[in-house]
């Protein structure tokens, strides 16, 4: 149900909801549905579609967890610059992509276990140099407000998301 509600949160998190965005009744005798419930799905959503990582950040352990990588140092400033070099850190969506670490035998390859970001809707990721030129950052189309960094020649990444919550409805006529 919370996929269908396109309405701003209201800010009570007991508030309940129906499939329409209307307030519901309690005597429906179906599970409540409330607003706190939507916004931790909202959170799972854009958290499963921004949350990246460069490539070699993580490895695969012999035991088949994936784990931070000690020996990460960074990006090369040429690497750091093309998007098929940074990868979605969530459990991969693509199946062959999770199999390889149920199945792994031997050596993984850094960009074999995540899903890439090249993967996704063309025109959705825009990669730039920030403006003191020391950070490459990635911008997300779907989710305005997402935002990815990475400090070449460091370990030094992450990701945050300030927005509303709702996807942009205008992507198709942004790519």
């Amino acid at each position: 149900m919370a996929a269908a509600l396109t309405s701003r949160l209201k800010g009570d998190p007991a508030f309940l909801l129906s499939e329409s965005g209307e307030p519901q009744n309690q005597e429906e005798g179906e599970a409540p549905f409330c607003e706190l419930d939507r916004l931790a799905y909202i959170v799972e959503e854009i958290d499963h579609a921004t949350s990246v990582v460069p490539l070699g950040a993580y490895v695969v352990s012999p035991m088949h967890q994936v784990i931070a990588n000690p020996s990460f140092h960074g990006l090369t400033w040429d690497q750091s610059l093309q998007l098929y070099n940074f990868f979605h850190f969530r459990q991969p969506d693509l199946s062959e992509r999770a199999q390889i670490i149920e199945n792994a035998e031997g050596l993984v390859r850094a960009g074999d276990f995540f899903d890439p970001l090249i993967q996704d809707l063309d025109g959705a990721w825009v990669i730039s140099k920030d403006n003191t030129g020391s950070y490459t950052t990635l911008r997300n189309y779907v989710y305005p407000g997402a935002f990815c960094f990475h400090r070449p020649e460091s370990a030094h990444y992450g990701s945050v998301y300030f927005g509303d919550g709702r996807k942009n409805p205008d992507i198709a006529f942004m790519i």
